[in-house]
């Protein structure tokens, strides 16, 4: 089953819900709550539920699935792309970048070895881009899958997701979901936890699931924040470290299925169209360069060192005038992967 044709177009909701998530995983990096803070309202808000990467993942195989059952390589090839340049690149240059400033002493010097350590497993210079690496062998895996067998294809991943919860919640989880470990067991592990949310991903898109859920949009989107406060504050889900468990998942859907209700039909103001999609155009390179910007300014900047809400707006503001003037400098080549 395909994806209908409208869904190829600019989904307001879900861009709107990125960039709402982009903005989360700058606080999950550079904020610590503090009961007496005076944004309170910020620390009820920002309450950590760890569903920003689950998210960006499960959209990621919705948005992506038409390519995978694709037969069209150029398309395959061209995802790829999307994912290995910024993987590549952006440790490349921030490892360039960071050996120029440690002559000048404001930084500490990266190793040529840690650089390969980083290109391996995605952690080591920017630890963030294990998230890419995860995009990259799952997306792989699904292909052979799909290659493999043929029309039931949608069977084995499901089966894969059902073998990645029997792993989580078995008495084996801790040797691949401990931070203790090594970070080859961390990077497996974390392997192991996104599968599911790449098969729930090509599982809405299978069903197409949204379109259908139009026809009941009130009810579906009152039915889905209901579920999703209900799950998050009763904790009906045994409540497992990182972004492992059903619960992520269920959370995941819950705002997913909100968003692209709340938001299906176009903004009837062309003004209000552009605003949208020039705010939320740039959720990719934030993720890619909001460590990077927090690491070599918190000696510098006040706030980016007490790790306040005032660091996340500045951070999140600094990399997106840099992915804007990299998209002006580049925007008409692949090297606009970098920024978007």
């Amino acid at each position: 089953m395909n994806i209908k044709k409208d869904e190829k177009k600019f989904n307001y909701g879900l861009s709107i819900l990125k960039t709402i998530l982009a903005f989360y995983i700058v606080k999950s990096h550079c904020y610590t709550a503090n009961k007496s803070n005076k944004f309170f309202l910020a620390n009820i808000l920002l309450k950590n539920r760890r569903i920003h990467v689950p998210s960006f993942f499960i959209m990621s195989f919705y948005f992506n699935y038409r390519v995978l059952i694709s037969k069209d390589i150029k398309k395959k090839c061209k995802r790829f792309e999307r994912l290995l340049i910024p993987y590549i690149f952006w440790p490349i240059i921030i490892y360039s970048l960071n050996n120029v400033f440690s002559l000048l002493k404001f930084t500490l010097y990266f190793s040529f070895k840690k650089l390969i350590i980083q290109l391996i497993i995605g952690r080591g210079i920017v630890d963030v881009f294990w998230f890419q690496l995860n995009l990259i062998i799952i997306t792989l895996l699904f292909l052979i899958s799909i290659y493999i067998f043929k029309k039931d294809f949608f069977y084995l991943l499901n089966l894969l997701m059902l073998i990645s919860y029997l792993i989580q919640y078995s008495k084996y989880s801790d040797y691949f979901f401990s931070y203790y470990k090594c970070d080859i067991q961390i990077s497996i592990g974390r392997l192991i936890m996104m599968i599911p949310f790449g098969v729930i991903g090509c599982d809405i898109a299978f069903f197409d699931l949204i379109n259908k859920l139009k026809k009941n949009k009130l009810k579906t989107i009152i039915f889905s924040i209901s579920m999703f406060l209900l799950i998050d504050y009763y904790e009906i889900f045994y409540n497992m470290e990182v972004y492992n468990g059903i619960k992520r998942n269920v959370l995941s859907i819950c705002l997913i299925i909100t968003f692209s209700l709340l938001f299906c039909e176009k903004f009837k103001n062309k003004y209000c169209e552009t605003f949208v999609e020039f705010i939320t155009r740039y959720t990719a390179g934030i993720y890619y360069l909001h460590m990077s910007i927090h690491y070599y300014l918190k000696n510098y900047i006040l706030c980016f060192r007490k790790m306040n809400i005032e660091s996340i707006f500045l951070n999140y503001i600094i990399c997106y005038l840099i992915c804007h003037l990299g998209m002006l400098l580049f925007g008409k080549n692949k090297a606009k992967y970098l920024f978007c």
